[in-house]
């Protein structure tokens, strides 16, 4: 399973309407990324590398979570990720839409991507922090 596998997954889970239908589409959907999953940490079981599903198998070594929870982990740090990157692309795209002179000074000076994603992630980030 690869990225447009994985996409094609998650806007079956995140982007249905309700309806009986979507739910089936959610349940049948989740089935197969715990199944992706499952297999994907059989083989870091084998072959442990230096990543965060390896480091989840070592707590599920230990006792703490069965191989259901460590596929549940990842399923929603998968999720988590892609809305929040998502919906972060979208508020920056809007804000430089909405400042079109800022979207000029990008345009003519590539250079200053780094700085217009640090500054999008603060003039409209898409989590909001409440104990500043």
């Amino acid at each position: 399973m690869d990225q447009s596998q994985l996409t094609r997954h998650f806007k079956h889970l995140v982007g249905a309407t309700p309806s009986e239908k979507a739910a089936k589409a959610a349940n049948e959907t989740t089935v197969r990324l715990e199944h992706y999953f499952l297999n994907l940490l059989e083989e870091r079981r084998r072959q442990p590398g230096d990543d965060l599903m390896s480091l989840l198998l070592q707590g599920q070594a230990d006792g703490r979570l069965t191989p259901e929870e460590v596929a549940s982990q990842c399923i929603l740090l998968l999720i988590a990720g892609h809305v929040t990157t998502m919906d972060q692309l979208g508020n920056s795209a809007l804000a430089l839409l909405q400042h079109p002179q800022q979207m000029d000074r990008l345009c003519d000076n590539p250079k200053l991507i780094r700085s217009a994603v640090d500054k999008g992630l603060r003039y409209d980030g898409n989590t909001q922090a409440t104990d500043r």
